[in-house]
């Protein structure tokens, strides 16, 4: 709800343009975003190439594919030991929103792709040691904002009911960001 508020009162994005996908599982993802046959989704058929711009907000687990090391968006019916079968790969994500040919895309990644949690790792089997990933580069025309590194936590505000990037974002981009020591007051 914070994302979709951020949306239209930020960035001016009307209701009827965005796409909630609440528990989305890999079909989902599949449907809207494209797969490694095409990119031609749900999101696809909705841009005006050159003149859109997407914002992609993603707040769920990612989690490092345990045989190959890549990032993959986790899906509520995937399975964290199998991310390589079940999982979205975040390399696809990028790759897909750069051949929509847009004015811009924007991805904000309230996520970490670690494979650990508050309570543990998510990769039952492995050792937190090797829980890392290698997260692709965001391509050209891309802007990502990620609360992690591929080795970090991305902690949750429990005071607030949000992740903790999630609620600095949208506090600085209410206009916290623009006093105080840390802005100029403009406005922008």
């Amino acid at each position: 709800q914070a994302a979709q508020a951020m949306l239209r009162d930020i960035f001016g994005v009307r209701p009827g343009n965005i796409i909630v996908l609440e528990d989305a599982g890999q079909a989902d993802l599949f449907t809207v975003f494209g797969n490694v046959t095409t990119h031609e989704g749900k999101l696809w058929s909705w841009v005006r190439p050159g003149r859109s711009k997407v914002y992609v907000y993603y707040s769920g687990h990612g989690v490092p594919g345990a045989r190959d090391g890549r990032a993959y968006l986790l899906p509520v019916d995937a399975d964290p030991g199998t991310a390589e079968i079940n999982g979205y790969p975040l390399e696809l994500l990028y790759g897909n929103l750069a051949k929509l040919g847009v004015n811009s895309v924007t991805v904000i990644l309230e996520s970490c792709f670690s494979g650990l949690t508050e309570r543990g790792p998510l990769i039952r089997s492995a050792s937190p040691v090797f829980l890392k990933s290698t997260q692709p580069p965001a391509g050209s025309g891309l802007t990502v904002l990620s609360a992690a590194q591929g080795d970090q936590i991305a902690s949750w505000d429990h005071g607030a009911g949000l992740g903790m990037f999630t609620n600095y974002l949208v506090r600085a981009l209410y206009g916290e960001a623009d006093g105080g020591r840390w802005g100029n007051g403009d406005g922008d």
